[in-house]
């Protein structure tokens, strides 16, 4: 009986050491980048925000660990070996961390490095051959645009231009749909969908509808995980909802709390100083403000800056006379993650009793939605 024992739990013993732990492993090969020059790789976990760091040595480097749940990774290769991840390290690419072998082959940069190996990432390549003629269009009305000298910049050429991106941006929704219904086991397909056509002002009952036809693998993965909290937040945080509360400290360490803004108009303006279309922006913004500031209208703005010296000298340079708060954690502040902003600016119009009545009011809306409800007061 004994030996019989034995004998089971060294099979046991076996099986175990054979049982092989699901891995990652992030290979890259980048020829001409110096020795030494630090790698990082920042991605998510639930709420959580992980970055990892290796050095390139005789041009390669490698990520691995175990493999729990498939995710999106940046990977940034610091040239100048600046203490920490910057802003400033402006060589980076998403990669998509699968259970495998991911491959990253090229020379002087990572931005135009080519990365293969696993589904996702060959579904991102089939992705940008996919979208390549937008791609191109949009590329090609950003130098238009951008190439004209301000005098041409008229208020009829704004509008042709805008309307021109708002027809691109249809195009690229209706486009990130038809990719995603070809791979709703795929999470980058996944991915796509919501970060083309979901993306910026998300319906939160399009986006809901959207996100069940993928697979259930799909949904239980920390993407399908932070999409659906995402997806939570927009329904509370849509036109008609009460906007939730909140408080945070203002420039001087003194908290403001939105409800007690109740019996105004509000603007919940989340921007930053770093942040260049809320800085151009923002002239729109206080030329509303000055306009009904009197008439019942106020703005809370909500700072994602991390350094405060920076956060104060915009709010001097721009002129913004009204109450700001920021808990300087950058993209982690609270007030936004309880928002779901995902891109700056973005503002919510609330009215007297609290309720969004409004979202993402550019240059003259702001104006005009004001007009509609204050000139009359």
């Amino acid at each position: 009986m004994k030996r019989t024992v034995f004998i089971l739990v060294g099979i046991i013993l076996m099986s175990a050491c054979k049982e092989k732990i699901d891995t990652y492993v992030v290979s890259a090969k980048l020829s001409e980048v110096k020795d030494s020059t630090k790698i990082y790789m920042r991605y998510m976990l639930g709420d959580s925000i992980k970055i990892d760091s290796t050095y390139i040595n005789q041009g390669a480097f490698e990520f691995k660990s175990d493999y729990i749940s498939p995710f999106r990774a940046t990977i940034f290769v610091n040239h100048e070996n600046k203490a920490g991840l910057s802003r400033d390290v402006r060589d980076y690419q998403d990669v998509y961390v699968e259970k495998g072998l991911i491959t990253i082959e090229g020379t002087d940069s990572i931005k135009n490095a080519i990365v293969s190996g696993t589904k996702s990432n060959e579904l991102k390549k089939e992705w940008v051959d996919f979208s390549k003629v937008l791609t191109d269009k949009r590329k090609l009305l950003y130098s238009q645009y951008y190439g004209l000298n301000d005098t041409d910049k008229t208020e009829d050429v704004k509008t042709l231009y805008k309307n021109k991106f708002d027809s691109l941006r249809n195009e690229e929704k209706l486009l990130a749909q038809k990719f995603s219904e070809l791979h709703y086991d795929s999470f980058f397909a996944l991915d796509a969908l919501f970060r083309t056509r979901i993306g910026y002002d998300p319906d939160a009952n399009e986006a809901d509808s959207l996100f069940q036809l993928f697979s259930k693998d799909v949904k239980d993965s920390y993407l399908g995980q932070d999409f659906s909290k995402k997806i939570t937040i927009w329904k509370s945080t849509s036109i008609g909802q009460q906007s939730p509360d909140f408080s945070q400290n203002d420039v001087n360490g003194n908290p403001i709390k939105l409800s007690d803004y109740k019996g105004k108009y509000v603007l919940i303006d989340f921007w930053a100083s770093w942040c260049g279309p809320c800085r151009h922006e923002n002239p729109h913004v206080v030329k509303a403000f000055n306009e009904y500031k009197d008439k019942g209208f106020t703005i809370l703005g909500v700072s994602l800056d991390d350094k405060k010296e920076d956060w104060l000298k915009a709010i001097e340079a721009d002129g913004l006379a009204w109450a700001q708060v920021s808990d300087l954690k950058g993209w982690k502040n609270e007030v936004a993650q309880n928002y779901a902003v995902s891109s700056i600016p973005t503002n919510y119009l609330l009215d007297t009793s609290g309720k969004i009545i409004a979202k993402n009011l550019r240059g003259d809306a702001l104006k005009e939605a004001l007009g509609k409800y204050l000139d009359n007061k």
